[in-house]
């Protein structure tokens, strides 16, 4: 397909860029196509396409894919650039040093040198067309100028005025950051001691809880030894208590026993008494008996008379036979005697079984 003359755009002494294609190729992609014209020697940098918005000037860097952007006089030179939002018609600066600029027509146009005919529409966004000329008069050539200053102090003005807040902000940061660290460390060194101290009392508590488990192992070792003292003591109580109450049975079996006894004593003793009451009773008539009998014989008179003046009577005795009417008082005596001597020998008996 034969190349269209192109319109020129002055950059510079000498240096001048014609825009073969400038063009949304996609929603989001803006690419531009041309040859320079008096660069010979020159270095580009990464071309910077400055566009008018509504809401002010909108800086796109080139994207890589073109690198480096070497530009040779009259071959093409391409650059694309990334966009964001809708695509728009407004003028744009391209910059590719920092001296070096160009003015653009709007994106989606561009400028022909005049030629008969009528428009050809160009190759892009639907809609958009390719301005040419009706005659042959050439394109105006425009004087290359530095980037636009304004812009880039502004810029500049806007970065120093981030910058500046940045490192106010990084100031504050570090000063909070400072002190964060000084009062961490104070933290940390309060922290050390506490746990210094904490471990200190940890092993106090350690061998406080060992001696006291040590203490309470020979407490309950002590206290093992006196259940089992106090278990056989109570074995032995119990087996003393058994003992002691088969004792007590047989105690009482035989207090029962002797109490029988105390009574059947009793019952001689009464009998005892009331046959020493009897013996009494006939030992005392046996003794008035004699008496009367004494008395008798002293009133008999003596056989041959009276006795001499001075001479004393002598009562002469007959001699006790058995079964006569004189005083008997031998074989009741002995009676009496035995009966006596059984009776006591039977009250130390009951008070012995007793005791």
């Amino acid at each position: 397909m034969a190349r269209e003359p192109k319109a020129a755009v002055t950059s510079g002494p000498n240096v001048t860029f014609e825009v073969d294609r400038f063009e949304w190729t996609a929603d989001d992609r803006l690419e531009l196509a041309g040859r320079w014209f008096g660069v010979r020697g020159r270095r580009f940098l990464r071309p910077t396409l400055e566009v008018e918005v509504d809401d002010g000037n909108r800086r796109l860097l080139a994207l890589l894919e073109h690198k480096p952007w070497t530009a040779v006089d009259g071959e093409e030179w391409v650059a694309a650039f990334a966009w964001q939002g809708d695509p728009i018609a407004a003028a744009a600066e391209l910059a590719v040093g920092s001296d070096l600029a160009v003015e653009l027509p709007a994106p989606g146009t561009a400028a022909r040198k005049g030629r008969k005919g009528p428009a050809k529409p160009a190759a892009g966004r639907a809609g958009t067309s390719t301005a040419h000329r009706a005659d042959k008069t050439p394109v105006e050539r425009r004087e290359g100028r530095r980037p636009r200053l304004e812009t880039l102090e502004r810029e500049l003005g806007s970065a120093r005025a981030q910058a500046q807040r940045v490192g106010e902000e990084l100031d504050r940061v570090r000063t909070a950051f400072e002190a964060q660290t000084d009062r961490l460390r104070t933290e940390l060194t309060a922290a050390e001691q506490a746990k210094q101290r904490l471990d200190a009392e940890l092993g106090e508590a350690r061998d406080r809880i060992e001696a006291a488990e040590a203490a309470a192992d020979r407490q309950r070792e002590e206290l093992r030894r006196e259940r089992d003292t106090a278990v056989s003591e109570r074995d032995s109580a119990l087996a003393e208590a058994r003992q002691a109450r088969r004792d007590r049975d047989t105690a009482v079996r035989d207090r029962t026993a002797v109490e029988h006894e105390r009574d059947d004593a009793a019952a001689q003793r009464d009998a005892a008494t009331v046959a020493r009451d009897a013996a009494a009773a006939e030992r005392d008539s046996a003794v008035a008996e004699r008496d009367a009998a004494l008395v008798r014989r002293r009133t008999v008179p003596p056989i041959g008379g009276p006795p001499a003046q001075g001479e004393v009577p002598v009562a002469s005795f007959s001699p006790i036979v058995a079964g006569s009417r004189g005083p008997t008082l031998g074989p009741r005596l002995v009676a009496f005697v035995v009966l006596t001597v059984f009776a006591v020998a039977l009250a130390v008996l009951l008070a012995t079984a007793i005791w």
